[in-house]
């Protein structure tokens, strides 16, 4: 048995899913670091349930640089914010749009996770999503939020990710290398399709509902196989495009 963090409805399990991918947290771990916490978890938040193997993750929720002065109202206010972003169909943002054809690289040059991160980065340089002196900083910020807990969830799928000062719109480079990359997934797996999502400071919403699009790809097997099946940039913005209209 552990804890978790209940939600109203399949759109609120689904906003707490979203907000567990990006921070990579056991809830539970942080409760066992901080033993006052749970009991200032309000109680219709809060339970004790068996987790379902379709939610491998709904029990993180908590980020580790969470201020303990005042958890109960960071708590409400972060699952808020996840369950607002994933029910409101309305502000989404296509993947098809944040990941233009002239974004999605097919054959990956470098080999390691940093490399492909630098590449990653450096295509949006060259599409003036960046500019250049900011390219460093950017990756960097990217490797940091990896080593709090490694975005390849499985399924050959990867979602390294940062919000940052250096865009004010959503900027998405898609890499995808069908002899697969060490990025250090969760399932020891090589990843075939790495989606670098950078976001602006003041998109966090957004920014945890694109995610969950993404990380949900990686849930649907038949997804999955479509994805590894494209062989061109623009084979993978038509999937895309596809999933946008479900």
């Amino acid at each position: 048995m552990i804890r978790s963090i209940r939600g109203g409805s399949a759109n609120a399990c689904a906003g707490l899913q979203i907000f567990a991918v990006h921070l990579g947290v056991p809830f539970q771990d942080r409760i066992a670091q901080d033993k006052d916490l749970w009991p200032q978890v309000p109680a219709d938040m809060r339970t004790t349930t068996h987790l379902s193997s379709n939610w491998p993750v709904a029990a993180r929720a908590l980020p580790v640089n969470c201020p303990l002065d005042n958890p109960h109202e960071q708590l409400r206010d972060t699952l808020e914010i996840a369950m607002q972003a994933t029910s409101s169909v309305s502000a989404q943002i296509g993947l098809a749009e944040i990941f233009p054809t002239e974004a999605i690289i097919i054959g990956l040059v470098q080999r390691t996770k940093r490399g492909v991160v630098e590449e990653l980065v450096q295509r949006s340089v060259e599409l003036g999503y960046l500019g250049s002196g900011d390219a460093t900083a950017v990756v960097e910020s990217v490797l940091a939020r990896e080593k709090m807990g490694s975005t390849a969830l499985g399924s050959g799928i990867a979602v390294p990710h940062c919000r940052s000062s250096f865009t004010e719109r959503f900027v998405g480079i898609l890499g995808v290398e069908p002899c697969g990359i060490p990025f250090d997934a969760v399932d020891g797996e090589p990843v075939q399709s790495i989606f670098l999502l950078l976001a602006p400071l003041d998109g966090r919403e957004r920014h945890y509902e694109v995610l969950g699009r993404i990380t949900a790809i990686g849930r649907d097997k038949g997804r999955c196989m479509q994805l590894r099946g494209c062989r061109s940039s623009v084979a993978v913005h038509h999937f895309l495009q596809e999933l946008d209209r479900c």
